[in-house]
């Protein structure tokens, strides 16, 4: 709630995707803007500020230390400038079971949530 007016603040995210273009996008049956598209529609039906659109253009598999763009969203959540990430799929955000573990815990740490749009199976808002 915003305490000077009232009025209960709408929910901050960042759209967020790891894409290394060619083969994969190819796989994806979508480019980049498709997948931002999607992204967007999804966060603007649940009346959601977006606050940025980060794209790692990089392979899936590259450590989340190692992505720029995810180092940006670390730190945007971390300042509480955003509350969510949408995200096409869950394993953007980590590949490996210790990435997932250590996202849960450090999301849950700072009361943020993830949705990834594909998979269907978001973590819990707090």
């Amino acid at each position: 709630m915003d305490a000077a007016s009232g009025r209960i603040e709408r929910t901050k995210v960042a759209l967020y995707a790891c894409l290394p273009g060619g083969e994969f996008a190819a796989q994806l049956g979508s480019g980049e803007e498709k997948v931002l598209t999607d992204l967007r529609q999804y966060s603007e039906a649940r009346d959601w500020v977006i606050t940025c659109e980060l794209i790692d253009r990089q392979s899936i598999g590259t450590a989340l230390g190692d992505r720029p763009q995810w180092l940006r969203l670390q730190t945007l959540i971390e300042r509480g400038e955003v509350q969510g990430i949408v995200t096409p799929m869950r394993r953007m955000c980590g590949l490996r079971d210790l990435e997932q573990t250590h996202l849960d815990t450090w999301l849950a740490t700072h009361n943020a949530f993830v949705v990834p749009l594909w998979d269907r199976r978001p973590t819990p808002a707090p």
